[in-house]
Parts: structure tokens; C-alpha cells; sequence
């Protein structure tokens, strides 16, 4: 498999990617759907923590207990309507009851300031508890409720050329990349 995201909270390392099982230390196999939790002061994986996408994981962001999971997948623990994005808690691996945030295509980037979750990937659309909205690669959301933050459009340029940044360098056409940022 293949590691995509890598999220660092305290003594616990919480890894994302494309894989159905990790190996610990003394060389034993666990079943793992995308997402696993590792703790770096024994060098075990958490095992009892098994929440489950169907698809690759290509982001991780945190809030309390509340892990903030994008990628390309069609559900997160069995929800359909988690494809692409969704939240699980920390402890326990459950989706949190109540949130209802959810996008329409793939998540590349995740990050949480305050109370609010940033998403970012090439999502056109979010839906909320109070229906959908039309965006341009990105939005805000609230990190209990996953409520869009309608007041905070992102704006298109910046995240176009931020896109563009990145696909240079997944070529690895670095040269072009600071003409693209204007440095």
C-alpha cells in the first residue's frame, strides 16, 4: 500500500493512504481500511480503532476528537454520503453523530483554524443540513456541524493557481512552478 497523509497528535500518529492492513513492529498483520493509528511511544498500532474507508485517504486534519478524513473514496464507515470527506472520532473510530457536512468530488487538502474545517480538492459542490451550495475547490466548514461558512467564499485565483502549483509538481516540472506563484 501507500501512504498519503500523515497526521502528528502528541504521541499518536494517525496514517492515511491506499492500504487494507498495516504490520507492527514484531512483524504481525492487521487489517486496516485506509486509515490506522500509531503509537509512537510503544511502536504498536492501535487496533481496536477501525474506521473504514473504501477508497484512498489523502488528507487528514484534527479538532478535539474529531478526525477530519478526505481523499477519493465512496464511503467512510459504510456512510455513503461520506464520499470524498467525512469526520470519525479519534477514540473510538465511530462518525460523530450531527455532522453534516459533505462534498461532491475528491478532497487533497485539509486543515482546521478554530472552529472551522477548510477543505480543499476538486470539489464544486457542499451539502449541509440546509442543502447545497456551488463552490470552487474549496470551502469552510463548521468542525461540529459541518455547516458551510456562507459568509467566507473562498476565492478562485488563488486556489486555481494553488492547483496548477501542485500538479507541477506532481510532474515534476518545478522550474514552471514558480512562475506559477509569481516568485
Amino acid at each position: 500500500g501507500r501512504v498519503s497523509a500523515l497526521l502528528s497528535l502528541g504521541t499518536t500518529i494517525v496514517v492515511g493512504g491506499d492500504f487494507t492492513e498495516v504490520v507492527d513492529p514484531s512483524g504481525h498483520t492487521f487489517p486496516a481500511a485506509h486509515l490506522a493509528k500509531y503509537d509512537t511511544e510503544t511502536g504498536a498500532f492501535d487496533t481496536t480503532w477501525r474506521p473504514s474507508a473504501d477508497g484512498s485517504v489523502l488528507a487528514l486534519a484534527a479538532s478535539g476528537d474529531t478526525l477530519f478524513v478526505g481523499g477519493t473514496f465512496a464511503s467512510l464507515n459504510g456512510n455513503l454520503k461520506a464520499a470524498n470527506f467525512g469526520a470519525v472520532s479519534l477514540s473510538t473510530g465511530a462518525s460523530p453523530a450531527g455532522f453534516a457536512g459533505r462534498v461532491n468530488r475528491e478532497v487533497d487538502a485539509l486543515t482546521v483554524a478554530g472552529s472551522s474545517v477548510y477543505v480543499g480538492g476538486l470539489l464544486t459542490k457542499v451539502t449541509d443540513a440546509s442543502g447545497a451550495r456551488a463552490v470552487t475547490y474549496a470551502a469552510k466548514l463548521d468542525v461540529t456541524t459541518g455547516a458551510m461558512d456562507t459568509r467566507s467564499q473562498l476565492s478562485r485565483p488563488p486556489i486555481e493557481r494553488m492547483l496548477r502549483i501542485h500538479e507541477e509538481l506532481r510532474r515534476g516540472a518545478f522550474s514552471n512552478c514558480s512562475k506559477l506563484a509569481g516568485i
